[in-house]
């Protein structure tokens, strides 16, 4: 008996039924046969649709940005660990726009200024006092970004989203509760809006 894949029969993903004339354009993985059966498998699906390649951005530690600058561009494919190992950005998840942040090295056994990442540390401050946990304060080391959507994230955008958070740390030196004013997506598109500008 031949399988769906050595017949070139595609199955829905939500029914079953053969010869499934639609793929999710995001994942390239799943067919439907009916932009019905696509809706309602949606709520399953999505936890499993991750794009054949996410734009995301490299944020250089201190010994790699005489070499590399600040950011870089790069594609991150489905196979990636920070799919399995990513962290999301506590502030970010806040204000809807959550990235996933995932460090290229396990934290060292001392601590080196040349593998700081200031960036790193802003990405990763807690929303109840601006302070980042400690495995994030120093020699945190080259990381990578993208969001957790899966949209691209462009150096542009990630310079206003490291500009809000310094923001923020300034308003957490007056006061926790004008920093917390400022955690909500309406702020930060606004901030961001602006920013770019």
């Amino acid at each position: 008996m031949q399988s769906a894949a050595d017949t070139g029969v595609q199955r829905c993903a939500k029914c079953g039924k053969n010869n499934a004339l639609l793929r999710c354009s995001r994942c390239r993985l799943s067919d439907y046969c009916s932009s019905k059966c696509q809706s309602n498998d949606w709520a399953n699906h999505k936890q499993v649709c991750i794009p054949e390649n996410v734009l995301g951005v490299v944020i250089h530690c201190n010994a790699e940005r005489r070499h590399s600058g600040i950011f870089e561009s790069v594609n991150i494919g489905r196979s990636h660990e920070i799919y399995s190992t990513g962290k999301i950005a506590p502030v970010s998840k806040m204000v809807g726009h959550p990235l996933v942040v995932y460090r290229h090295h396990p934290p060292p056994s001392r601590q080196s200024p040349s593998l700081d990442n200031q960036i790193a540390t802003y990405l990763m401050i807690e929303t109840s006092d601006g302070f980042a946990l400690p495995e994030w304060q120093n020699s945190v080391g080259t990381i990578t970004v993208m969001r957790k959507d899966g949209k691209p994230l462009t150096t542009d955008a990630m310079e206003a989203i490291w500009m809000y958070h310094d923001n923020l740390l300034e308003l957490f030196g007056d006061s926790a509760d004008a920093a917390h004013r400022q955690m909500n997506r309406a702020s930060f598109e606004r901030f961001c809006k602006k920013y770019k500008k």
